[in-house]
This record gives C-alpha cells, sequence and structure tokens, in this order.
C-alpha cells in the first residue's frame, strides 16, 4: 500500500532543497498550499506540484495532473491544505 503522506513528505523536503533556511516548509496535514493563509509563492507552488506529479508517475506508473485541474480555481479564495492534497491524490490514484 501507497503511503500518500509518505510521498507529500519527500516532495517538501527536495523543495525544501531549493529554499533558504527560513522559507523550509514543514509538512503538516494543515499546513496551506494555496489560499489565503498559504506562505509558498507561486513559483513553489508551480515546483510542489511538478515535482508530486513526478514521484507519484514513478512510484505509481500512473499519470497524474494538478496543474492543469480545478485545484487553483476552487481553492484561490479558500485554503487548499496538505490534508485536501492527500485526499485528492488518493481519489486520482483511484481513477
Amino acid at each position: 500500500m501507497i503511503k500518500i503522506n509518505n510521498i507529500v513528505v519527500d516532495v517538501i523536503n527536495k523543495i525544501n532543497l531549493q529554499l533558504s533556511k527560513k522559507n523550509k516548509i514543514i509538512y503538516s496535514k494543515k499546513l496551506c498550499i494555496i489560499g489565503p493563509k498559504s506562505k509558498m509563492d507561486s513559483l513553489i507552488i508551480i515546483n510542489f506540484f511538478t515535482e508530486l506529479e513526478h514521484s507519484i508517475k514513478k512510484i505509481t506508473n500512473k499519470n497524474v495532473n494538478f496543474l492543469n485541474s480545478d485545484i487553483f480555481e476552487n481553492y484561490i479564495n479558500r485554503n487548499f491544505l496538505i490534508e485536501n492534497l492527500e485526499k485528492n491524490i488518493k481519489k486520482k490514484l483511484k481513477k
């Protein structure tokens, strides 16, 4: 069984390699990725989702796409949290 949170943690660790010490991302189910409370800038968000798609493909051999999904449109004025992302990944992998 694939542990979705392990994939997300690995992606966060890879993204953190690109960030300064004060901008590092700390995994939490309540971490806001998109929305008014997000601390991530647009470049970090794009890198995060690109790396996530790549990691999921590598581990599951399934193509998932977040950048062309409705996540950005639906959550621009609300908060899209890691827990929302993990649920979204599970749905995408069931297809």
